[in-house]
């Protein structure tokens, strides 16, 4: 069985649409276009090569029916060893999730490859895959989100994936910010994702990591400077975390908040993203202070 990370790798992404051909975003590292609808039985045809572990969810998938759009096709080298930086499986991961935020949540990865193939299209002997993302409906964490991938959005991740994905290894807070984001995209309970959303900032901003009533302002005083727009802020994430203290009870959070509360992580994720670095808590604490009063 081959290793994917020992080899060039190929995945296959769905749930967007790509505005270009093709476009190199460094350290031979492409993503190119290629539309084909591919639905969890043909997936099913690919047995033995996908991993006994997740036959379960393609029946399931198969059997209701499901399928995915696949739109681009993401390969990352087998020459591609950077030293401190992540593996090529979590490359692909880390790209797609800059263009989660970057662009839409909507943008998954149901397979890996070894070949560059698709389903419905005649595979190479040998070739093996690799299922990723195949759960089903998602949360519309951000329902107005334009599912297009233009060359803007790609240029932005050209400038940044490679050093911001240095923070994802070396950044302990910021690396756990990212799992519980991972959390909340594949929940389907509004609720447990909500409260994903503000486990991943209390990892970040709070001093102990956990529910804390200063992390509103630990987040205003992150996002804003001091001053009018702070305090506005300030209140209002203020009232988002009363609605994660009630989703933490298990209760459905107010209509709105799970997108309102998803648009602040992205918010912070981009900013570290765009400055390449991460804030200490001191930082966060000594400008919690700051104007807010």
């Amino acid at each position: 069985m081959l290793n994917p990370n020992e080899i060039t790798i190929y995945a296959a992404l769905a749930g967007a649409v790509l505005d270009v051909n093709t476009f190199d975003l460094g350290h031979g590292v492409a993503l190119s276009r290629k539309t084909l609808h591919v639905s969890a039985e043909s997936l099913l045809g690919l047995l033995p090569s996908i991993p006994e572990a997740n036959h379960p969810a393609l029946r399931a998938l198969a059997r209701s029916g499901a399928g995915f759009d696949l739109f681009a096709q993401l390969s990352v080298p087998a020459e591609f060893r950077p030293e401190r930086w992540l593996d090529r499986v979590n490359t692909v991961w880390w790209i797609v999730t800059l263009l989660r935020l970057r662009c839409t949540p909507e943008v998954r990865i149901p397979l890996l490859a070894s070949e560059p193939w698709f389903p419905g299209e005649p595979s190479p002997a040998g070739v093996e895959y690799w299922p990723v993302e195949i759960e089903g409906r998602r949360l519309p964490l951000e329902p107005g989100a334009s599912p297009r991938i233009g060359e803007e959005d790609l240029r932005w991740v050209e400038a940044h994936w490679f050093h911001s994905g240095r923070l994802v290894v070396r950044k302990p807070p910021f690396n756990r910010l990212l799992k519980c984001l991972d959390k909340a995209y594949i929940m389907t309970d509004p609720a447990v994702s909500l409260v994903s959303l503000w486990e991943g900032l209390e990892r970040l901003l709070a001093p102990a990591g956990k529910l804390d009533r200063n992390v509103p302002e630990g987040v205003a005083a992150f996002l804003e400077s001091p001053g009018e727009a702070r305090r506005k802020l300030g209140d209002r994430v203020g009232l988002l975390y009363e609605a994660r203290a009630l989703a933490e009870e298990g209760l459905e959070p107010p209509e709105g908040c799970l997108a309102e509360t998803y648009a602040i992580v992205k918010r912070v994720c981009l900013k570290i993203v765009e400055e390449e670095r991460v804030p200490t808590r001191e930082e966060i604490e000594r400008g919690r202070f700051v104007g807010l009063n």
